[in-house]
């Protein structure tokens, strides 16, 4: 069971353009759905409450290709499934100064 998951997470973004540009086809990955309600959901939570504490934040998001594959109809490669998900950021002070940084995988 996959969902469309978003690298970006549209939460993080006030309504409008932003959060429109959320649900391009170039933020989305397709994630199990125990991940994306799950352990990915609570990431992004925890970074939106980091950010909370930080002036300016930066976060690099992506997806480790993997083995499989999402078929078409006739039974050709179509997408992509990741073996991994990966997410980190920096947290800056109003200094710009780093004060938190971090991974996850």
């Amino acid at each position: 069971d996959y969902h469309k998951g978003h690298l970006n997470p549209n939460a993080d973004h006030p309504p409008g353009p932003g959060q429109e540009a959320t649900y391009t086809l170039a933020n989305v990955a397709p994630m199990y759905g125990s991940l994306n309600c799950g352990k990915w959901r609570a990431n992004e939570e925890q970074v939106r409450k980091i950010s909370e504490q930080c002036v300016t934040m930066y976060v690099v998001t992506g997806a480790v290709p993997g083995d499989n594959w999402i078929l078409d109809k006739d039974k050709e490669k179509r997408v992509n499934i990741p073996s991994h998900i990966w997410s980190a950021f920096c947290c800056l002070d109003n200094n710009k100064r780093p004060i938190r940084a971090e991974g996850s995988l």
